[in-house]
């Protein structure tokens, strides 16, 4: 459900559309039960809840609806979008309509959020707003653009399901911030790395959502800008060029968002020298990191299950493209798929050992 390859070039395989699918017993219909009935709903009373997450009620402050100060995580922003996406597809799935209204409030609330030149992060219009110092794109690990990535993909879901333009108008406005800035970062030459790139994909589908070509050059544009970033790091990703890259190294989960934008590049616009960076760090990701539990990182601090995930997201894409015959022999046996899927409760001893945070250099 979150990317549409029905019209790009150089894909080789096509995902069906979820919403022609539907699960009449087995694994897959209890896992989805229970994400409709448990999990969609729980995530949802923990993003209202000022107390837990505060994420709700950062909208709130921003759109002028409630008084106060911002917190809970940077990111929050980019994991309610995330949340949204399975809540889109759960309401219309199930035909629930109490959630389908909660959907549209939502977007509503984002849109008189939103800033008249189109940006939109909670902390930083907030920080702007009280004068407490936080500003925009002050601070890489504040997940500013993270955040406008999921919002992208979030609103492009919500198109394909619903047929309505309300949340990718808001998109639009979002990306058209984003060109200026990008405009501006090209003129002064001062870049800086976007942690956990999710806006690649986020341009990428707003370009296969809309057919507006402007989104495609977008994404192909803040890859390119990666090149230009002063004193990087192996941790970001951004320590020497991109078409210089051999071998899959520091955070595992920004690793996984990037080279997933740069795959989603690949299916839009050929580009050989990015395609073979894909081939080389695919084959360093399954021959020296990947474990049976799905994660591919040596180290564990907390956030293992999102690394399963992202590894899978990438993997998606690969194969889409066909890049690699070998794939099925490391990652499609059922016993990955099986702890993929759980994660960390079925394969709790190896998870906490062996997880996704970061690639040691081989």
């Amino acid at each position: 459900m979150l990317t549409d390859t029905t019209g790009s070039p150089y894909a080789k395989v096509h995902a069906l559309d979820g919403m022609k699918v539907k699960w009449t017993g087995g694994l897959w219909k209890e896992r989805f039960d229970t994400c409709a009935n448990s999990t969609v709903p729980q995530l949802k009373h923990m993003f209202d809840s000022k107390d837990i997450s505060h994420v709700v009620e950062n909208f709130k402050i921003c759109a002028g609806d409630a008084e106060g100060d911002f917190d809970g995580t940077v990111f929050g922003d980019g994991d309610f979008y995330k949340w949204m996406e399975s809540a889109i597809y759960t309401a219309y799935q199930t035909d629930n309509q109490l959630l389908k209204e909660e959907i549209e409030n939502y977007i509503d609330l984002i849109g008189r959020a939103q800033q008249p030149d189109g940006y939109l992060s909670t902390k930083q219009i907030i920080g702007e707003r009280t004068g407490n110092g936080v500003s925009r794109m002050g601070d890489i690990n504040d997940f500013e653009v993270y955040n406008f990535g999921h919002m992208f993909t979030a609103a492009c879901v919500h198109k394909r399901i619903t047929g309505k333009n309300n949340f990718l108008t808001i998109a639009a406005k979002t990306a058209d911030y984003l060109e200026h800035l990008y405009e501006e970062a090209e003129r002064t030459g001062e870049v800086q790395t976007a942690v956990c790139p999710s806006h690649y994909m986020g341009l990428v589908e707003m370009y296969r959502t809309t057919g507006d070509k402007r989104y495609l050059k977008l994404a192909k544009q803040a890859i390119a800008l990666r090149d230009s970033v002063k004193n990087g790091m192996d941790d970001n990703q951004d320590k020497i060029p991109l078409k210089q890259h051999e071998k899959i190294l520091g955070h595992a989960v920004r690793a996984n968002y990037l080279y997933a934008g740069v795959a989603d590049l690949c299916l839009e616009e050929e580009d050989p020298d990015y395609m073979e960076v894909l081939h080389k760090v695919w084959r360093s990701l399954v021959d020296k990191k990947l474990y049976i539990t799905g994660g591919c990182g040596a180290l564990y601090n907390g956030a293992s299950p999102y690394g399963y995930f992202l590894t899978i997201s990438l993997c998606i894409r690969l194969m889409v493209m066909n890049i690699s015959f070998r794939i099925s022999r490391h990652i499609m046996r059922p016993v990955h798929l099986w702890a993929v899927f759980f994660g960390r409760t079925a394969c709790s001893s190896w998870s906490q050992r062996q997880s996704t945070l970061i690639f040691w250099n081989e």
